[in-house]
């Protein structure tokens, strides 16, 4: 019985599943954590410019923004678009 199970693991179809296993988890994990940096990137540059056109308006306007929430607005459409874009990818790869 242990003979069987150590040929069983050592070689064979076993240890072919369990290589293909781990090299396409390897690549998922590299994908998603390239996918993460340059989507992180990306919204940080979207954020610094929309923070940018904030910086002429005057007071008065600016109170009016922060009473009417519009920093929560454009967080919920960021989080959107972002949301769009990882169901879409994550479809494209057929992970989900």
């Amino acid at each position: 019985m242990l003979k069987s199970l150590l040929a069983l693991v050592s070689g064979g179809v076993f240890s072919k599943l369990v290589v293909v296993a781990l090299v396409a988890f390897l690549v998922r994990l590299g994908l998603g954590v390239a996918l993460y940096v340059g989507f992180d990137q990306v919204l940080s540059y979207i954020m610094t410019d929309i923070k940018g056109l904030f910086d002429g308006l005057p007071d008065l306007a600016l109170n009016f923004l922060g009473i009417v929430h519009a920093d929560i607005l454009i967080n919920t459409v960021l989080s959107a678009y972002s949301t769009a874009v990882i169901v879409v990818s994550l479809k494209k790869f057929r992970i989900m």
